[in-house]
């Protein structure tokens, strides 16, 4: 299964992201119909893409925490149910800020029957500091299931050439008189021979 993954920050930090996921709980799902369904962990949740842990964003380390809480599959969440897995409500992470809910937050999230889905963060603010630095953005994911071609089974033989057929030209036989003293054909009746009369004497 291949999880794809875009993030767009702007406001105290401007962060601009695509990904591959490969670590999250949906990353590990055998199809996208399978990770669609969720994942029961303390309570059934839902875990959108996380970023690869080696990897930096124009400059910047990044960290997805959110989780959907109280799960129940495809559908639209908005509020409470969207959290962070760490206990904190921290949201995303950048460098050693971390950005989750405070007065003025918003949040929602849309997951689809094909595992796509975008969750849109407005106003998250660092957690533990007050005043101004708060960013908003969305997080936008898709699904494919890989499927491997059919392997052709061994001992199969290759397909049977068939042998091309020609039609024969047709040809007119020309047959020539029999010389003279030829047998008859056979079937033919011979003409008889006329007998001399003989002379008076």
């Amino acid at each position: 299964m291949n999880l794809s993954a875009t993030l767009s920050l702007t406001g105290g930090v401007t962060i601009s992201a695509a990904w591959i996921d490969e670590i999250s709980d949906a990353a590990s799902a055998p199809t996208c119909e399978d990770a669609v369904k969720g994942f029961t962990q303390d309570n059934l949740r839902y875990a959108v893409p996380r970023t690869p842990l080696t990897t930096t964003f124009s400059g910047h380390t990044v960290r997805i925490y959110t989780i959907i809480g109280g799960y129940h599959g495809p559908g639209r969440y908005e509020g409470g149910v969207i959290a962070g897995d760490d206990g904190t409500g921290v949201m995303v992470s950048v460098d050693s800020n971390k950005y989750g809910i405070v007065p003025g937050t918003m949040l929602s999230a849309v997951v689809m029957p094909d595992n796509s889905g975008t969750v849109t963060y407005t106003n998250l603010g660092i957690v533990g500091v007050a005043g101004p630095g708060t960013v908003s953005g969305t997080l936008s994911w898709s699904c494919s299931t890989l499927r491997p071609p059919s392997p052709t089974p061994v001992g199969t033989p290759p397909p049977a050439t068939l042998p091309v057929l020609t039609t024969p030209t047709p040809t007119t036989a020309t047959q020539s008189p029999a010389p003279a003293g030829s047998p008859t054909p056979s079937g033919t009746k011979p003409k008889p021979t006329p007998t001399p009369t003989p002379l008076p004497h």
